[in-house]
Order: C-alpha cells, then structure tokens, then sequence
C-alpha cells in the first residue's frame, strides 16, 4: 500500500471512530483496526493529520544499496527534492525532508529491498565463483542426497545465474613465470 493509500485508510477509520452516527461497536472496531494499522506503519495520531516535513536520515552502506535507497526515496517522494548526503566516519546517510508517512514508507520500501538485495548479491557472489571454477584443490564436497530441499533448491537458483556470468579470461603468462 502506498503513502496515500495508508493515509486515506486511516483518515476513513478516524472518521468512523468519530462519527455520532455509527453504533458503538462501529467506533470500537474502527478504534481497533486504526491503532492496529498505525502500530503496523510506526505512526502516531498526529503523523496521520500532520503534513509537516522534517529533515530525516537514511542510512545505507554501499553505492549499490545508496542507488537502491535513492530509487525508493525517488518513488515514495517528489524526485525533485534536495537530498543531502552525510559520509562521516564511515556513516553513510541520505538527509530529504519528508512526513511522517512518507518516512515510514521509505522505511517499510527500504528495509524489504535492502534485505532481497544483500540475499540476492549473496546469491551472485557464489554464482560468480561457480562461473569461473574458483575452487580450493582440496575442497570438501557434498553428494545432493545429502542436501536439504532448500540448499538443492539455492544451488539450483545460483547455477542459473552462473550461466548467465561470463567467465573471466586470466593471464595465463605470469603462472608460467613469464611476463
């Protein structure tokens, strides 16, 4: 659900909960599915009437994860905006001044990529190795029986994307003590 989304939901919820209108049990479940909802997206009452931009910090680690944050932060808010960038004592963070909402947005969008993309770059790292036959002489192997269906199923997946890599040609001269 998008940032308009979420905050149409709840503005709707908190009507009914203040509506003269509506039987008690009406209120009470709305009061419940809107506290439910808000501790669901980190808000408080006042994130959802409030509009009011405040300067908030991103954090991230690397440019592949600073490009993924600013494609979400991009998605989630007008791309027009002024981001400022902190690279302090190996701290690395994104500053853009955002609402409430779209702050938990961003952090709801964020935190779901980040943790794919680090099981994904994990994945090619072992598929690069896989591409390009960079094993130890010596290494333990396993037989396929003895793997569970979920280890099977991750060496599957990263087969299919060492075919994918190209292999990578090595000078063959300086092992042969030329060059």
């Amino acid at each position: 659900m998008n940032i308009e989304g979420i905050k149409d939901t709840l503005l709707k919820i908190k009507r009914l909960m203040d509506d003269p209108s509506a039987t008690q049990g009406e209120r009470e479940s709305a009061q419940e599915k809107f506290h439910l909802l808000m501790g669901k997206y980190g808000l408080s009452e006042d994130d959802i009437i409030s509009g009011e931009k405040k300067p908030v910090q991103f954090s991230y680690k690397t440019k592949h994860e600073k490009k993924i944050l600013l494609q979400v932060i991009s998605m989630v808010i007008n791309p027009e905006k002024h981001f400022r960038f902190w690279n302090l004592y190996r701290s690395r963070k994104i500053e853009v001044d955002v609402t409430p909402l779209e702050e938990a947005e961003i952090i709801l969008y964020w935190s779901a990529y980040k943790k794919a993309f680090n099981d994904q770059l994990e994945d090619f790292v072992i598929a690069f190795i896989m591409s390009n036959d960079i094993f130890s002489k010596d290494g333990k192997k396993s037989t396929w029986d003895s793997l569970t269906e979920d280890e099977k199923k991750k060496i599957m997946r990263r087969q299919k994307m060492a075919l994918m890599i190209n292999k990578t040609k090595v000078p063959r001269g300086l092992l042969n003590g030329k060059g």
